[in-house]
């Protein structure tokens, strides 16, 4: 049986429920929603005195506006405008709401593995293996509670029933635009995969569900032969254009299903599939051992990334209307082709939307490059020329108006892909942010730059006081339509070494400050006050 629920910190009281008590007529749900925004007055006062325990993660975030999420090992805070889905009832939370099920408090040896947070849906993986969901469940799941109407938010945890008898090993999901999600797992010691949610273009491995919702609320699982998977990769995109799913085997092989307008499944054709095929390289030769699939989430859905042998070399297929393919033309790739000399590439970012993408590349040795979409700066290499069609590396960053100095060696990158206006963020060994690209909302703006909303289009190193050095960070974003402000970066959430998580840029929904009319601040502010 599977419980769900929240916990009053105050009063150590639970209020939850099991899934098999709750029908579709039942007005239970009602009660225990209800019960749960009672809770959650009492918890905001609780956070607001400050928390006993550091934040561990920040999850994956995928489509996203003016919300924000950590995790701890066993509890998920959420903030912000939630569109009544990915944290509770609650649709403009001021300050962290914590989601708990009571599976953990009956199990509390078992920890968060893998968190997903987008303003729609939600996907939390267990240690013992069990994948939790919240939000549109009936986009993603045939069995579930509604509220009496299609397309209801779900605000508490449900696990994912038709997995109920897997270990799931790892997983990944990816918005096409909005509330539809595809979510594909691994499972645990058998390497199967399985893939389901939406999926107007059969990029599940199935016929396509052409009638909104376009989902396939079951597991479907994906057979090629007799092999086994080791990664699976949800690429996303626009409700038009966008949507495809890549394998990984356990022998180096790639396979792909889905959208294909840009060429991005690698099989030399613009054919949408939906049955998983092999993947080329230039020539048409099948590409061979096959490290890692590098980008997930919506830009994925037209350009793809994947590192190649022991040497970790970077390709890439599918859309270069503005440079991401890095060889030194505009013009779409329906074959991988490897991406300049780099290698020993640990990690992929992107910055913008479709045609107006910038890309960044971390190797193992620290140092960055970057390329693609330039126009507000996002490449740092000091101009607005775009598109930048080969790969640059960022040797300084701006100390000062007038001064710079030599990048550091680097340790993780951070980019914003569902977004028209994009920025990139570097973070180095030390602990330093670093910051270019678009500034509509001040994100990247220092006091000792005044009140300047200008974009940059060099890295600025952003004082770590009162941070202490930063472990990690993400953009929070707005839209995906590439209209201007409708489009751009809005802000920064960041974690820094103490588990303290630290936000500053835009502040509609009061996700930087509960209590302020300001529209932005320049300077972090604390959320959980550890």
């Amino acid at each position: 049986m599977s419980y769900f629920g929240v916990i009053n910190i105050n009063s150590n009281e639970c209020i939850g429920t099991s899934l098999s008590t709750i029908n579709h007529n039942d007005s239970l749900l009602d009660l225990t929603i209800y019960q749960l925004s009672a809770v959650v007055n009492n918890l905001n006062t609780s956070i607001d005195a400050g928390l006993s325990e550091p934040a561990v993660g920040l999850g994956q975030r995928g489509y996203s506006a003016y919300d924000g999420a950590y995790y701890t090992t066993n509890k998920i805070y959420t903030w912000g405008n939630s569109n009544a889905a990915d944290n509770n009832y609650d649709s403009n939370a001021p300050t962290p709401e914590s989601f708990i099920n009571n599976y953990l408090l009956e199990n509390p040896s078992i920890t968060i593995t893998q968190f997903y947070t987008s303003i729609y849906n939600s996907f939390v993986l267990l240690s013992d293996g069990t994948l939790w969901g919240i939000g549109y469940a009936e986009r993603w799941q045939n069995t579930y509670p509604t509220l009496g109407n299609n397309y209801s938010g779900i605000y508490l945890p449900l696990n994912i029933v038709s997995l109920s008898s897997k270990k799931i090993l790892s997983f990944d999901a990816s918005e096409v635009n909005d509330s539809y999600v595809t979510i594909g797992v691994i499972v645990s010691g058998t390497g199967e995969a399985y893939a389901w949610g939406y999926n107007r273009y059969g990029q599940v491995g199935t016929t396509a569900n052409t009638v909104a919702p376009y989902s396939k609320t079951t597991p479907v699982k994906i057979t090629i032969g007799a092999k086994t998977f080791e990664q699976i990769s949800i690429g996303g995109g626009d409700a038009g254009s966008g949507g495809n799913i890549m394998v990984r085997t356990t022998d180096g092989l790639l396979y792909a299903c889905g959208k294909n307008n840009n060429g991005q499944l690698a099989i030399n054709s613009l054919v949408d599939k939906t049955s998983f095929v092999q993947c080329s390289s230039t020539g048409g030769v099948p590409i061979t051992n096959v490290q890692k699939i590098m980008n997930s989430g919506m830009q994925a859905g037209y350009t793809r990334y994947v590192t190649v042998g022991a040497q970790k070399y970077l390709y890439g297929v599918g859309d270069n209307s503005s440079g991401q393919l890095a060889d030194t033309t505009v013009t779409d790739s329906h074959l991988f082709k490897q991406i300049g000399s780099l290698s020993g590439v640990e990690k992929i970012v992107t910055a913008g939307w479709q045609s107006n993408t910038g890309v960044a590349a971390l190797q193992n040795d620290g140092r960055v490059f970057a390329w693609g979409y330039n126009s507000y700066g996002t490449v740092g290499n000091g101009v607005a020329t775009t598109p930048i069609k080969t790969p640059t590396q960022v040797t300084t960053y701006q100390q000062t108006p007038l001064v710079t100095a030599s990048m550091p060696s680097i340790s993780d990158i951070f980019g914003c892909n569902n977004t028209g206006q994009g920025a990139i963020g570097l973070i180095s060994n030390s602990g330093d942010m670093f910051l270019a690209g678009v500034n509509v909302f001040s994100p990247i703006t220092m006091l000792r730059y005044g009140n300047s909303y200008k974009h940059t289009n060099q890295f600025r190193r952003y004082e770590k006081a009162p941070l202490n050095e930063v472990t990690e960070a993400a953009f929070y974003c707005h839209g995906s339509d590439g209209s201007g402000s409708a489009g751009d970066v809005r802000g920064v959430i960041a974690r820094d070494s103490n588990g303290a998580v630290w936000v500053w840029g835009y502040n509609t929904s009061y996700i930087v400050h509960p209590s302020s009319a300001a529209s932005s601040y320049k300077n972090p502010r604390t959320i959980n006050k550890y």
